[in-house]
């Protein structure tokens, strides 16, 4: 990687950071959905190797934060030039709150579900499904472009 381009990482992320820093709330619900994007991601690869440990601190992580999910929505934080929220959060702000509900409640039954039977590849997948079902219905109904 070159010095200029290096330069420009470098002056991206520093911007980025500053931004999340400050109590951008843009940023800061983007960077809590990449985390739960990387812990939803940990649980798939956690089943397929039998981790039951990881599938249910990984589920406990995505829980905390469907439980904070709608304070990452303030009124005052529409729009952005990057944000992929739409109008219809703010619009329909406790049928929003409800598919959080629902998203915090599909985690915690696979946490639960990873705890009671933690050998049961199957019934962890199907745990999985319905708590991506859950992002999805929240994503189709909130988020531009789904």
């Amino acid at each position: 990687m070159g010095a200029p381009l290096r330069a420009a990482v470098l002056a991206t992320a520093l911007a980025c950071s500053a931004a999340f820093a400050a109590g951008d709330p843009v940023a800061e619900r983007e960077h809590e959905f990449k985390a739960s994007k990387r812990a939803n991601a940990a649980i798939k690869a956690a089943i397929a190797r039998g981790d039951a440990a990881t599938v249910a601190a990984s589920a406990d992580e995505l829980a905390a934060f469907a439980a904070r999910l709608p304070s990452l929505f303030p009124p005052d934080s529409r729009g952005g030039l990057f944000s992929g929220a739409k109008a219809e959060i703010w619009n329909r702000f406790p049928d929003f709150v409800e598919h959080a509900q629902a998203f915090e409640a599909a985690a915690r039954a696979l946490a639960r579900q990873a705890r009671e039977t933690p050998a049961d590849a199957s019934a962890l997948r199907e745990r999985q499904g319905r708590l991506n079902e859950s992002c999805a219905a929240c994503h189709r109904a909130y988020k531009r472009g789904w």
